[in-house]
């Protein structure tokens, strides 16, 4: 009998192949959100160990000097608007020595500010040759960094041409909004050569809250730095001011936390209104971690717990406790904090704006209602 002989067939038909194609295609899908969110963990992991230095550095700032450092320190002797003193210094140049950064530290020249406004060329930007901190300024600090947010940040010029400034991706926390708190600052961060009413040093003997629920340091999505006139929040400040006899009425300065209503003002009601997308401008104040060196609200440090993380940040004032900025972030949910003890949380966007709001305050001891 004749065996009949098996012909075998190579290559597939078009069929096959978009089936495998297709396959390919389903596993690529699968697999690239796994890739993507194996990165951001890994990212946000390197996140929280920068906020970790952040917070073994200001304990070990704290130990050698008993305060913490100021979030708005003066340069020399300087009057305000003297190019010596327009800049003044953020917490994080406190920190370099402590932050495995002493010859960044050692390049700081304290007798001039951190920003020399007044030394403009007449033709491209800043004259480096009357800058003495120009050159340090614009390094890239990489604790200060979270590298979830790729912004490269804010262009500083001098007569040689166009450089990259040294951004930072964290601030000090401000407090609560001064405004309601008859313009006392309740956060860590203090700017030297207030009334002492108004800004005194904090140290860890001052935090009656506990450490453990006290934010010392939290991250911001930096700015593009383009021109805020364009970027500004709707403005719930200028809002809620109700004046009488040029000073600010009784209930405009008592209101604190308020209830969300327009009557009583208060945090609540300064958050919403920031955050409202329908009455106010949904665009945002752009000049966010501009600089690391400078105490500037709203651009080198102040964390305003008055505002939801991930919200908004409305009417940047001149300091540090002035800021109205939200603590925000790249990382899908939710913000790093490190607090006072050296813990670092992720915190969730959803969390009890009264909760959040009461880690911004050190001595109001909000705990104990929680």
């Amino acid at each position: 009998m004749r065996q009949r002989e098996r012909s075998w067939r190579w290559g597939f038909t078009l069929i096959e192949l978009l089936v495998v194609v297709a396959i390919i295609g389903v596993l690529i899908a699968l697999l690239l959100p796994a890739v993507n969110a194996a990165r951001e963990a890994a990212r946000r992991s390197q996140c929280v160990n920068n906020l970790k230095q952040l917070g073994l550095a200001l304990a070990n700032y704290a130990s050698s000097y008993y305060y913490y450092p100021p979030d708005d320190a003066r340069a020399g002797e300087g009057n305000w608007g003297s190019e010596a003193d327009n800049g003044h210094y953020s917490s994080l140049v406190q920190l370099l020595a402590f932050m495995d950064q002493q010859s960044a530290y050692d390049q700081v020249n304290f007798q001039r500010g951190s920003i020399c406004w007044n030394e403009r060329s007449t033709g491209r930007g800043w004259d480096s040759t009357k800058d003495p901190n120009w050159t340090v300024r614009r390094n890239q600090i990489k604790s200060y960094q979270c590298p979830s947010d790729p912004n490269p940040g804010n262009i500083d010029t001098d007569n040689n041409g166009y450089k990259r400034t040294g951004t930072t991706s964290y601030a000090m926390n401000a407090g609560q909004m001064r405004i309601y708190r008859n313009w006392q600052a309740n956060g860590i961060a203090y700017q030297p050569g207030w009334d002492l009413a108004v800004s005194r040093p904090v140290g860890p003997d001052s935090i009656l809250d506990g450490t453990s629920k006290t934010a010392a340091f939290s991250e911001w999505i930096k700015g593009r730095a383009v021109d805020p006139t364009a970027t500004f929040k709707v403005d719930p400040i200028a809002v809620a001011r109700v004046f009488k006899n040029g000073e600010p009425s009784a209930n405009y300065l008592t209101a604190g936390y308020g209830d969300g209503t327009a009557t009583t003002h208060g945090d609540l009601w300064a958050n919403k209104t920031c955050n409202d997308t329908v009455n106010g401008s949904d665009t945002n104040w752009d000049w966010r971690g501009e600089f690391w060196m400078w105490g500037n609200g709203g651009r080198g440090s102040g964390i305003c717990f008055s505002m939801q993380p991930n919200g908004f940040g409305c009417n940047p004032g001149a300091d540090p406790i002035e800021s109205y900025m939200a603590a925000c972030s790249r990382h899908p949910g939710g913000v790093n904090v490190v607090f006072c003890d050296g813990s670092v949380q992720f915190v969730s966007e959803n969390i009890s704006h009264r909760v959040w709001w009461g880690y911004g305050s050190y001595n109001g001891r909000e705990t104990d209602s929680q």
